[in-house]
């Protein structure tokens, strides 16, 4: 019996193709090597017909890749890392019966022509690469998914506006009822666009658990806590929230204080940067505190203090665990994560290990 499993690149001597076919497979990838990638697919034809999960991890340039349409087992499907595929090449994995993961290149090559009544396992799509929207379009018009449970985009949006109403306004109302997660992550250029603009197409959307929007470069936009408002009026069952932005008006933290209880089940925010007032009122009785949020990721810290340096950390981990007594912990962003190191993430990860330090004050009480 072949691998259940086969995770393929090019790092590995071709004499090893089918020993490592015998077992589970992951390579590290290197430099693309067209004639190995084609061996290896065509040997997983042949000791693995049942083959559930395929990743080709590894971007080379050009190499055949319709003998994976005869893989009619997959459930998995991951070529995110090559540089296109055809139309022709993702209709002819409209019939396979148990392909619930699909992620595509960041080009779709060729005129979109729907499969009517297709892909009906289809519960993931992604596209990867910084993909134009013609390209995503493209994509999303052939395969014209039906039962979608996660949509994630990464996309070059040089005119969001127009791209929302003619692509993701109709997708995003024809699965209404299904679609529960939302990854958008984008380069918009418009200096006009608000969050409000970015989350207009994903509010046709009904149950949604997961939001994550990123806003990479561009023009920063303004994100309120108006927007926070409406998305949990929209979606109280949220679990999930990441927004990425650079924003000209910042969200406060009176306002995640708001959009936490408003939505019970949210257990982890993200936000890029948030405002704190430094004379915030502890004991306003619409101030209050939220007992279910398990985890706050903040990238800045913003305030209205005149110099971060002389902010006291410890004070203002007071007000967080007054806030989030549920926290088990806030995460500090990764580096890469992190655009420019200043005074203001340093006080945020400053927070954070005060606060631990209050949290572990408690616990042994």
């Amino acid at each position: 019996m072949g691998p259940s499993l086969l995770h393929l690149d090019s790092r590995f001597d071709p004499s090893e193709v089918q020993a490592t076919l015998r077992g589970l497979m992951h390579l590290t990838p290197v430099s693309g090597d067209a004639r190995l990638m084609e061996t290896l697919i065509h040997e997983a034809q042949q000791s693995s017909p049942n083959l559930e999960t395929l990743v080709i991890s590894d971007p080379v340039l050009e190499w055949d890749i319709t003998p994976i349409l005869t893989l009619s087992s997959l459930e998995t499907l991951d070529l995110h890392a090559l540089p296109q595929c055809s139309v022709d090449f993702v209709r002819g994995l409209a019939d396979f019966p148990h392909l619930r993961t699909l992620r595509l290149p960041s080009r779709v090559i060729g005129e979109a022509r729907p499969v009517p009544g297709a892909f009906k396992a289809l519960q993931y799509l992604g596209m990867g690469g910084a993909a134009e929207p013609d390209h995503i379009s493209r994509a999303l018009e052939t395969i014209h998914p039906q039962f979608l449970r996660s949509l994630s985009i990464t996309g070059d949006f040089k005119d969001y506006r127009k791209y929302a109403r003619i692509t993701l306004c109709p997708l995003f109302r024809r699965l209404s009822d299904v679609l529960t997660e939302i990854h958008i992550v984008g380069v918009y250029y418009d200096p006009n666009l608000t969050m409000g603009d970015v989350l207009a197409p994903c509010l046709a959307v009904r149950n949604l658990h997961t939001l994550d929007l990123q806003l990479l470069v561009g023009e920063p936009i303004t994100v309120t806590d108006a927007d926070l408002m409406t998305l949990a009026k929209r979606w109280p069952m949220l679990r999930t929230l990441r927004l990425r932005y650079t924003a000209s008006t910042l969200p406060t933290v009176p306002g995640v204080v708001a959009l936490a209880n408003a939505c019970p089940k949210l257990e982890k925010i993200r936000l890029e940067n948030v405002w704190l007032p430094l004379d915030i009122d502890l004991d306003d009785s619409t101030l209050r505190p939220n007992h279910t949020l398990q985890c706050l990721a903040v990238t800045y810290l913003s305030g209205s203090w005149h110099n971060v340096r002389d902010v006291d950390p410890q004070h203002i981990a007071h007000i967080i665990h007054r806030l989030f007594p549920a926290l088990r912990g806030a995460e500090r962003p990764r580096p890469k994560q992190i655009r420019r190191q200043d005074a203001r993430t340093v006080l945020w990860q400053k927070v954070m290990e005060e606060l631990k330090v209050i949290q572990s004050g408690e616990r042994t009480r």
